[in-house]
């Protein structure tokens, strides 16, 4: 396991949740959770959208 602190950002509408707590809604979702260090999820209704990958 990664020895990183893991912070979740808030702000009225969006959340930045550490990469690998949130669960996947689809294969194609897991994919990029399984990868992300970071990703972007909107309050309002859960939507990921978007993810921050170690390539870019």
């Amino acid at each position: 396991m990664r020895n990183v602190p893991r912070l979740l950002i808030n702000t009225p509408d969006i959340e930045i949740w550490p990469g690998g707590l949130l669960r996947a809604r689809s294969n194609h979702d897991a994919r990029l959770l399984s990868q992300a260090s970071h990703v972007l999820r909107r309050k309002r209704d859960g939507r990921y959208l978007a993810v921050q990958l170690p390539h870019g």
